[in-house]
């Protein structure tokens, strides 16, 4: 019934493949199946009365054989499998373990989160992202013709395995320091959890280049391999496979000479009682102590294991374990000989057939040209010779895997047997180690600087076209720890965090963004869009790459610089006086490099250089400093239009230039510097709303604030004691502090500095001096005098500490003035202070007599 609904190719094509499935159960000799497919198909060619279409089904089976065995030789696509979220895992599951140490929290709920939080998000992440990377694997593979054509696999290198088993290894061992002791649990959870995730959860995303570079290089088919061609075959195949064994020979001797050379070693160190089974106790015992004080942020501990770790029988101890391990590796490579000798046999079995079908193939091929007749015989030979190849190469590639694992185990064990000898010249000194470790290294690099070389170019494009194409989210990384410094400080009132240490942070990464761009994106075309730049243009080029490079250099030391300053380091000042002075002179380069009309570009590098070093007497809080800002900012103003008008004689590059210049005039303005001020108050005070707190020091800067009489002097003491009483001490001697003891001080000494031309002091302003000078001294009270405005002390007349005294004498009332010096040597200033306050009180009554 079923047969009635089929045409003749579907019953030809059906009979044919059983025929074929017949030959499958015949070629595995399972004699059942084959007879029952044979009765089978007896009873498929009567119902279809096929009995006389024998060369018909022939023509199909044939057919059907070349698409399954193009179906088998099919390229084989490998797609670079990532471990990136098993890394993320690892982080994530030690950044929990330093947090909750941290913190001080319970560690029983780290289990918890390490097998169900952890691992779930992970996977789920994993699910997401494999999705994505199938989806653009497939277009990709669509554009190639369709992904049914190729066969997929997910490589997974030597080195992924070796950082999985680095987390395997520390996450056991993270597990048995911690109380909880899961470490057996740890072990077989992890390996279940790695291997669910390389055998269902494999993400990776295949690059264009890199699908037709695997497209190129085609795999052999030997089954149309002509008379010379198997001959090439057979050639090549023997010489891979005598390459393999002399290297498994070497590999083999190599081993067993460095493998019994290490055991020996530890024999000779266990037998000589150097140390003993105690002493290899108390070795573990101190890494056991040390790494989990480590993790628990218990640093006495820490210190106590590292010396317990620091003397001569632990480094035995270490050299002897060394040892032990060493031979271990080695001993692998030597026991993967028995694998790698079944394989060759094979192959040469295989080799040695295909030799001797060769050898009558050649026979009757010579026949053939002699009598010029097609030989079957010849035919036969021939599909023998290549059947016995293919079967060679599929057996070859058995090879590559043994190979791998004999030559990772090998180079492993040379690498533990070269830190063997590092450690062991540690025995002499320190110095002989790092110098036989920088012999290693430079032997190394010296054996593969090619390679090396090939390598680091390779990285160094590829990361420079990451780079311009997603750098600015290192930007953002590199602003994020101040945007972390002003939430914790200003929303969450955390003290505990050292604001400095992120604010230092954050400006060496800025510098560092800033400098990895001009090196890798700040492109520059001399012509400026022309094509076929001269001689000329070309050692101009070089010059430009040169001051770019310098310009680079030193935008990175600046940051360094501003980071240490911001932690208080010495020699910040000096860093950020040399650079930035060699910064401003670049700016002229700069200008006249990336403009054509050269003099213009000169112009533009000199308010460049202007603003430079107003930035510098910024920094240091020197005098000039906002006369160069003002100057700079209205000139980078004013330059800004002709840019945009005459933006084609200005390469993009000096552009970008001149809007960072108008930005930073914008945020240093001297005129109204209202965003800085804001940042720092809000920063200092912990507040939204640094308004208030600014208006406090904003009408102390107006030229007529004397001119205005009592009503402003109280309105500024007024909203000084709003200040005080607000933040008293709580914040430091801030920069509001400092800013209305400098400014009464200021205006008291204008008050008090005799008229030019008459000699004389103003007496009228005499009481609005005293009652600043009594508000300065209000605001140094409150800080016992450990902290005054920022004046040059030793040198001035006027001291601030001195300043009400100085009044009340200048009002006559000397008393008053004796009675105010000595009310501040009750209040116990520091030493400094109360010896100079005597000397003065005896210099006024010294007067007095």
């Amino acid at each position: 019934e079923a047969s009635s609904i089929f045409s003749s190719k579907d019953r030809i094509w059906l009979v044919a493949a059983t025929q074929l499935l017949q030959a499958q159960a015949e070629k595995i000799d399972d004699r059942i199946v084959s007879r029952k497919i044979g009765v089978l198909l007896k009873t498929l060619i009567s119902i279809f009365n096929l009995e006389n279409e024998g060369n018909k089904i022939s023509d199909e089976l044939q057919q059907i054989k070349n698409e399954i065995q193009l179906f088998n030789t099919r390229p084989i696509i490998k797609i670079p499998a990532k471990i990136w979220p098993l890394t993320l895992d690892f982080g994530i599951r030690y950044a929990f373990l330093l947090g909750f140490s941290y913190l001080g929290l319970d560690k029983d709920f780290l289990a918890g989160v390490n097998v169900f939080f952890i691992t779930i998000t992970i996977l789920i992440l994993v699910f997401i992202v494999g999705r994505r990377h199938r989806k653009a694997n497939r277009q990709l593979l669509d554009s190639y013709g369709g992904a049914q054509l190729y066969e997929i696999e997910y490589d997974i290198s030597t080195s992924k395995y070796t950082w999985l088993a680095a987390f395997l290894g520390i996450s056991v061992f993270i597990s048995y320091l911690l109380q909880d002791q899961l470490h057996v649990f740890a072990l077989f959870g992890f390996i279940l959890y790695y291997f669910i995730y390389l055998r269902f959860f494999r993400i990776g995303k295949i690059e264009e280049n890199d699908l037709v570079r695997q497209l190129e290089s085609k795999r052999l088919n030997t089954q149309f391999l002509n008379v010379d061609e198997n001959d090439e075959v057979i050639v090549a195949l023997e010489t891979k496979l005598n390459s393999s064994t002399s290297r498994l020979e070497a590999y083999v001797l190599e081993s067993a000479l460095f493998g019994a050379l290490s055991f020996s070693g530890f024999l000779q160190i266990m037998a000589t009682d150097l140390i003993s089974f105690s002493d290899l106790e108390n070795f573990a015992l101190y890494i056991f102590n040390t790494s989990q004080a480590f993790i628990h942020f218990e640093w006495d501990k820490f210190a106590l294991g590292l010396d317990g770790l620091s003397n001569k029988k632990s480094l035995f101890c270490l050299v002897s374990v060394e040892s032990l391990i060493c031979s271990i590796f080695f001993l692998a490579v030597i026991a993967s000989r028995l694998r790698f000798s079944d394989i060759a046999d094979k192959v040469r079995t295989a080799i040695n057939l295909a030799k001797a079908y060769n050898a009558k193939e050649e026979a009757f091929h010579d026949e053939q040209e002699i009598t010029g007749t097609k030989s079957i015989r010849l035919e036969a030979l021939t599909m023998k010779v290549n059947e016995q190849l293919h079967e060679a190469m599929l057996v070859l590639e058995e090879v590559n895997p043994v190979m791998k694992y004999m030559e990772y185990f090998r180079n492993a064990g040379i690498l533990v047997f070269l830190v063997i000898l590092i450690s062991s010249s540690l025995f002499i000194t320190s110095s002989l180690g790092w110098t036989f470790l920088a012999l290693v290294l430079a032997t190394y690099f010296y054996f593969n600087r090619i390679s090396i070389n090939n390598k680091f170019k390779a990285f160094f494009l590829s990361f420079r076209i990451q780079f311009i194409n997603k750098g600015y989210w290192l930007f953002g990384v590199a602003m994020l720890p101040q945007v972390f410094a002003y939430v914790l400080r200003i929303f969450f009132h955390r003290h505990d965090v050292n604001g400095n240490l992120l604010f230092a942070l954050s400006y060496f990464l800025i510098g560092l963004y800033i400098f990895t761009w001009l090196i890798l994106a700040a492109h520059v075309d001399e012509r400026f869009g022309e094509i076929e730049p001269t001689q000329h243009d070309l050692s101009r080029h070089s010059r430009w790459k040169f001051i770019k490079n310098t310009v680079a250099v030193l935008i990175l030391i600046i940051s360094i610089a501003i980071a240490f300053k911001q932690l208080r380091q010495i020699g910040a000042d000096e860093m950020i006086m040399i650079s930035v002075s060699l910064l401003a002179m670049s700016m002229y380069f700069v200008g006249y490099y990336l403009t054509k009309i050269r003099w213009l570009g000169v112009i533009c590098g000199n308010v460049m250089a202007i603003e430079s070093i107003g930035i510098l007497f910024k920094a240091l809080h020197l005098d000039g400093a906002n006369l160069m800002l003002m100057i700079s900012f209205i000139l980078s103003t004013a330059f800004i239009p002709i840019v945009i008008w005459k933006r084609k004689i200005f390469h993009q590059l000096m552009v970008r230039f001149c809007v960072v210049t108008f930005l930073i005039n914008f945020y240093f303005n001297p005129i109204d510097n209202r965003i800085s001020k804001s940042l720092q108050t809000a920063y200092v005070h912990e507040t939204t709303s640094p308004g208030e707190i600014l208006k406090v020091t904003e009408e102390l800067w107006s030229e007529q604030f004397l001119e205005k009489g009592n009503s402003a002097l109280d309105n500024s003491i007024a909203r000084c004691d709003w200040y005080i009483s607000q933040y008293g001490t709580s914040q430091g001697f801030t920069d509001v502090y400092n800013t209305l003891a400098y400014q009464y001080w200021d205006y008291v000494s204008i008050i008090l500095t005799p008229n030019p031309v008459t000699l004389r002091i103003d007496s009228t302003l005499l009481p609005s001096a005293l009652k600043l000078a009594r508000q300065e001294n209000k605001i140094l009270r409150i800080f016992k005098y450990e902290e005054l405005p920022g004046v040059d002390n030793r040198e001035s007349a006027l001291k601030p500490i001195e300043l009400e005294a100085n009044v009340l004498l200048a009002m006559g009332k000397k008393e008053e003035a004796i009675q105010a010096l000595e009310n501040i040597v009750q209040s116990n200033p520091p030493p400094e202070v109360k010896e100079s306050l005597h000397r003065r009180i005896a210099l006024i009554r010294s007067q007095n007599q």
